[in-house]
C-alpha cells in the first residue's frame, strides 16, 4: 500500500504543474513518450549530430588562386548539415567520409542542384551559397550546372537501351553541347572525340571490354555499370566531378587503375568513400561529416 501511494505521488507530481495550478499534458510527462514521438526525438538527437564538418587533412593552397567551386552556408535540410565554408580549387581530390545514413550523398546531390526546391520538399536553402567560378548558382542554370558539376551514383542507371545509346543521346543536349569543347556539327550526331577522351576508351584502361557498350544497362554487371558511368562522365570533361562510392562493386585492381587515371588527367573530384584506405590513397583533402 506504500509502495503504491509513494508511486501515486510521483505520478500527480509529474502531472500536475505547480506553479501554473494546471494538468501538465501526458505528452510533456518527463520519462513518458509515444513510439512515435520517441522516434522524433531520436531523429531529433541524430541530425544535431548530423551538423558538424571536419576537415581531418587539408592540402595548402595559394591565397591568390580562385576557388572553382564556393560554398557559404550550406544547409542540407533533409540531413540537417551545415556547411559553413568549403572551398574546391582545380585539380582538388576531396574525399568524404562519416557513418552510413550521415548525409554523404545528400551532400553531393546538393552540390549538384538535383533535387527539388520546394515549400515542401526543401532540401536546401534558396540563398545564393554556392558559387561557380565565382558565379552564384542563381544566375546559372540547373542543366548547365550540372553539366559542369556531375553526379555520378553508385548505382546502376535505370535506363532502356545500351550504354553506347545513351551517350549518344547526352551529346546532343545543349547544355552538354555548349560546354564541350567537341561541338556537333548541325546535324544530330556528335563530332568524334579525340580517342584519348572517348569514354569507351577510357574505360577500356579499366579492364572493361568494348563490346559491354552494346549490351543493356540491366545485362551489365555493378562494376561494369559504375566503370561506364564514370567513363561517361569523365569524357563530359566536367569542372568538377562528385563521385558517390564510384568503386563500390570493383576490385582492388580496376579499383587502382581508375584512380590512377583520375590523378593523371588532373581531375577535381569530390569523392564519397566508406574505404579509409582509398580516401588516404586518393585524395589531397578529407573531410569527416560527424
Amino acid at each position: 500500500c506504500l509502495t503504491a501511494l509513494f508511486l501515486a505521488c510521483i505520478t500527480t507530481a509529474r502531472m500536475f504543474d505547480l506553479p501554473r495550478q494546471a494538468l501538465v499534458p501526458w505528452r510533456s510527462i518527463p520519462g513518458l513518450r509515444s513510439l512515435q514521438q520517441q522516434s522524433e526525438y531520436e531523429q531529433s538527437d541524430d541530425s544535431q549530430s548530423y551538423s558538424n564538418l571536419k576537415f581531418l587533412h587539408k592540402t595548402s593552397s595559394l591565397n591568390n588562386i580562385k576557388p572553382l567551386l564556393r560554398v557559404e552556408q550550406l544547409t542540407v535540410e533533409s540531413t540537417n548539415l551545415n556547411v559553413p565554408s568549403l572551398e574546391i580549387n582545380d585539380g582538388d581530390r576531396i574525399g568524404i567520409s562519416g557513418r552510413s545514413g550521415i548525409g554523404k550523398t545528400q551532400l553531393l546531390r546538393a552540390l549538384a542542384r538535383l533535387d527539388p526546391l520546394s515549400p515542401n520538399n526543401t532540401t536546401m536553402n534558396t540563398e545564393d551559397t554556392v558559387f561557380l567560378d565565382g558565379q552564384p548558382w542563381s544566375n546559372i542554370s540547373p542543366a548547365y550546372w550540372r553539366s559542369q558539376v556531375m553526379w555520378v551514383s553508385q548505382d546502376r542507371p535505370t535506363l532502356s537501351g545500351t550504354p553506347r545509346e545513351f551517350y549518344r543521346q547526352i551529346l546532343k543536349y545543349r547544355s552538354h553541347r555548349l560546354s564541350s569543347e567537341h561541338n556537333m556539327t548541325k546535324e544530330q550526331n556528335p563530332q568524334p572525340l579525340p580517342a584519348s577522351m572517348a569514354p569507351m576508351n577510357i574505360a577500356q584502361e579499366w579492364n572493361l571490354s568494348e563490346k559491354a557498350w552494346d549490351q543493356p544497362w540491366n545485362d551489365l554487371s555493378g562494376g561494369e555499370a559504375q566503370r561506364i558511368s564514370l567513363a561517361i562522365a569523365l569524357a563530359l570533361d566536367p569542372k568538377v566531378l562528385l563521385l558517390d562510392e564510384p568503386t563500390s562493386s570493383c576490385d582492388l585492381e580496376t579499383t587502382t587503375k581508375i584512380e590512377n587515371t583520375l590523378m593523371e588527367r588532373k581531375v577535381t573530384v569530390v569523392m564519397v568513400s566508406h574505404s579509409e584506405e582509398q580516401l588516404r590513397r586518393f585524395t589531397t583533402s578529407m573531410i569527416e561529416l560527424s
